[in-house]
């Protein structure tokens, strides 16, 4: 890792969780994204956080819906980042700092589960309506997410 990107990693961490928030240490670049670079930070404190950056454009907007998306299935009782906290609108670059898992071996079982408990929270939450309260992404395409009565209805 260069000293630009733990210098990166942690102004994001800063912007995220404020000026006295534990300095970064180290961090080590985590494959798996295509549209930020992800990171596994570790902190002054001995603690260890997951951090993603981007510098695109709607870089603010994606941060913020990841944010909001991840404390809905969190509400849902899916096991997702506790904690995510998006940098402030105009914070360069931008970014997101969350709960590092290990999520272990990622097999059938494990997509059949999240499958299962991504359809209970649908029936849940989104009743005879389909949509969500803020507008997202999905990677790099902004998803606008408006309520309506057909679950088709995310062609606007």
């Amino acid at each position: 890792m260069s000293a630009a990107h733990a210098g990166a990693v942690d102004r994001v961490v800063r912007a995220c969780l404020g000026a006295d928030a534990p300095r970064v240490v180290r961090a080590l670049p985590v494959s798996g994204g295509s549209i930020s670079r992800a990171w596994r930070a570790h902190l002054d404190d001995g603690s260890i956080c997951f951090v993603k950056t981007h510098d695109g454009t709607d870089a603010d907007a994606l941060f913020a819906g990841e944010a909001a998306g991840l404390d809905a299935l969190a509400a849902a009782d899916l096991r997702v980042p506790r904690g995510a906290v998006a940098a402030p609108a105009g914070a360069r670059p931008a970014g997101i700092v969350m709960e590092a898992i290990d999520t272990g071996p990622l097999t059938d079982a494990v997509f059949a589960r999240l499958g299962a408990a991504l359809a209970a929270m649908h029936r849940r939450t989104a009743g005879a309506r389909f949509g969500f309260d803020r507008d997202n992404h999905i990677g790099a395409t902004p998803q606008p997410n408006g309520w309506c009565d057909v679950g088709w209805c995310f062609h606007r």
